[in-house]
């Protein structure tokens, strides 16, 4: 019965894998079979993981984890407290998908102490994979990149090949976020070389959607298209109507980068109705930001306006102040469009504050600059000519030559 569960399992069938586990946990129960409760404690949380039912998963994790424990150290079986790791493993899952990396740095760690403990060099490898995803998720982009270097060495170590993808797949976005995009580019054709080699036809969507990414960012737009479409072709073939969203939300961003609003717009719109329809509340914002900014670019003021306040709301709900930055800097850009110079100001000094805050050099000069052009409309040249030159000092260190030379410009018309 517990091999139907997990036949089920397999078969991504998880309701009806969750009919057998259940079943399976009442027969152990009655039996007093605590190594077998514990396994299926742990089968029930992958179950309610894959179903995104995250706090659900936890509980049945926690199960797993209790028995093994108390009978691991009871009557001192390796099995037992070998077997902790895995659930530790998972708890690190969860609580990751649940924005709690802290907490998940710390299963991660227990994980990894026990394997290390045991000798079992090859687990190890997917834990400090998921120690480097967390590390990225934080921004600790350096040592991500550690993590999946140490986690990738022993996937060569032993031969593993196929999941040796995987940390190539996220050393590619290690190096995008870094603004390393040939280096994310080698890292993902790497990852989709295998993927290929190995037939694994569905994961190879979110490599060609990252290979998107980074040529959209290097403006090559119609090969960013193209990947584009590869990875939305795969994901409506296999029926994986959720990850879609991440697609369409990319299309977007692409045809606003193009020019082509209403195409955009379209495209944002499928996005976050998927985006709702599944419940993810937290992505549905950066889907909200994107609509403000086309209605924006359509000079559609009010309609920019209700859309930046959603976003917004939703990253003050999530506690994501990174990106509450973005909204701010957006509402300020609105505002000054609409004349409203004090509201305008406001907003771009939260913006500021936040981004001087986490060390985002970079993306400070785009609120110096915007705080430079407020002061100009005002008058104000001193100050126009202060928060310029600070963006232009920026974008000198940052080597953009494309947003120096447009300051420059701004800076040279201003009054002596």
């Amino acid at each position: 019965m517990f091999r139907l569960g997990n036949a089920y399992f397999h078969l991504r069938q998880f309701l009806e894998a969750r009919k057998y586990y259940q079943q399976c946990l009442e027969i152990y129960q009655e039996l007093d079979d605590y190594d077998n409760q514990a396994r299926t404690y742990h089968q029930l949380g992958m179950v309610s993981q894959k179903m995104r039912e995250y706090a659900q998963a936890r509980d049945f994790y926690q199960q797993a984890l209790a028995i093994y424990i108390e009978f691991g150290d009871a009557f001192g079986e390796q099995s037992l407290s070998y077997s902790q790791a895995s659930t530790y493993h998972q708890l690190g899952i969860v609580a990751q998908k649940m924005r709690e990396y802290a907490q998940a740095r710390d299963f991660y760690q227990q994980a990894l102490a026990i394997y290390i403990e045991f000798g079992d060099r090859y687990e190890q490898a997917g834990t400090y994979h998921q120690l480097g995803y967390v590390a990225q998720e934080v921004r600790e982009y350096a040592q991500a990149r550690d993590f999946y270097q140490q986690a990738l060495a022993i996937y060569i170590e032993f031969g593993d090949r196929y999941e040796q993808a995987g940390t190539y797949h996220n050393l590619g976005i290690v190096a995008q976020e870094m603004g390393e995009y040939a280096q994310a580019r080698n890292f993902y054709q790497q990852a989709l070389a295998i993927k290929i080699e190995f037939g694994d036809r569905y994961s190879q969507a979110r490599t060609y959607h990252n290979l998107g990414i980074v040529a959209q960012e290097m403006r090559e737009y119609a090969q960013a298209r193209d990947f584009y479409q590869q990875a939305l072709a795969i994901k409506i073939e296999f029926g994986d109507r959720f990850s879609q969203a991440r697609t369409y939300h990319q299309l977007g961003i692409l045809a606003q980068e193009m020019r082509e609003y209403a195409q955009a717009r379209d495209f944002y719109q499928q996005a976050l109705t998927i985006k709702i329809e599944f419940g993810d509340r937290y992505s549905q914002a950066s889907t909200y930001h994107q609509l403000g900014m086309v209605a924006e670019e359509m000079r559609e003021y009010a309609q920019a306006r209700d859309f930046y306040p959603q976003a917004l709301a939703i990253c003050i709900e999530f506690g994501d102040r990174f990106s509450q930055a973005r909204i701010y800097h957006q509402l300020g850009r609105v505002a000054q469009e609409m004349r409203e110079y004090a509201q305008a100001r406001d907003f771009y000094q939260q913006a500021l504050a936040i981004k001087i805050e986490f060390c985002d050099r970079y993306s400070q000069a785009s609120t110096y600059g915007q705080l430079g052009l407020l002061a100009e409309a005002q008058e104000d040249y001193t100050e126009a000519r202060t928060n310029l030159q600070k963006a232009l000092e920026i974008f000198i260190e940052y080597k953009d030559e494309y947003m120096a030379n447009i300051t420059r410009e701004n800076l040279e018309r201003l009054p002596e």
